[in-house]
C-alpha cells in the first residue's frame, strides 16, 4: 500500500490528507498530522469521499448535452465547441460584457483565480467575491481600506472574538477548533 500526501479538494478548509492507495485504488483518506493547520482532522464529507464521489456510480465521467428531456454523452470537443459558439454568439451579438461570472462560495482555492482569469482575458463582466462573500470583503474595505486577512492561529490572540454571520461549527471546522481552544485559553466568545 502506498501512502500520498496532498491537499483537499476545492474545500475551504484546506486540510491537510493522507490517502492510502493500493492497487491504484484509493483505500482510505484521513488528516495529515504533520498539516499546520489541520493537524490530523478531517471532516467526514472529505474522509469518505472516495466512497461517495469518486467511485460513486453517480458520477458523470463524460460530457453530456441536454437533448429534449434526455442527456445524450458528447465529446468533449463538441462539448466545448458548444460552450465556445454560445459565448462567441453572445459576445458578437450583445458585447463581452453581456457574460458574468459569479462564483460560489465553495470555489476558494487556486481554480477559483483561473476562472477569473479566464473570464477578465475574455472581458466579461466579473464580481468582487462570492454569492455569499462579496458584502464581507465590501465591508473590509470600508472599515481597513482594503480586503485584508490573516493567520486563522491568528484568534488565538485576540481578547474577544466575535463570529457574526456564519456558524463555524458547521461551515469552518479548523477554524471551530482554534475558536474553541481560544475559548479554553480564556478567551470571550460572541456569537
Amino acid at each position: 500500500m502506498r501512502v500520498f500526501t496532498t491537499c483537499t479538494r476545492d474545500c475551504p478548509g484546506a486540510c491537510g490528507l493522507t490517502v492510502r492507495v493500493e492497487g491504484g485504488v484509493v483505500r482510505s483518506i484521513g488528516g495529515n498530522r504533520g498539516h499546520p493547520h489541520s493537524r490530523g482532522f478531517l471532516c467526514r464529507k472529505t474522509a469518505s469521499y472516495h466512497r461517495t464521489r469518486l467511485y460513486s456510480d453517480k458520477r458523470i465521467l463524460k460530457p453530456l448535452m441536454r437533448d429534449g428531456n434526455q442527456w445524450r454523452t458528447v465529446s468533449w470537443d463538441e462539448a466545448l465547441q458548444t460552450v465556445a459558439d454560445v459565448m462567441n454568439r453572445c459576445v458578437d451579438e450583445y458585447g463581452a460584457e453581456s457574460i458574468i461570472y459569479y462564483q460560489g462560495f465553495g470555489a476558494r482555492t487556486a481554480l477559483r483565480l483561473l476562472n477569473r482569469r479566464f473570464f477578465n482575458s475574455l472581458g466579461a463582466t466579473t464580481l468582487e467575491g462570492t454569492l455569499c462573500g462579496g458584502t464581507a470583503i465590501e465591508a473590509h474595505k470600508m472599515d481597513f481600506g482594503k480586503r485584508v486577512s490573516h493567520e486563522p492561529r491568528d484568534h488565538l490572540n485576540s481578547r474577544n472574538i466575535f463570529i457574526w454571520g456564519r456558524n463555524p461549527a458547521v461551515t469552518d471546522l479548523n477554524l471551530w477548533r482554534i475558536i474553541r481552544r481560544a475559548q479554553r485559553n480564556g478567551k470571550t466568545i460572541v456569537t
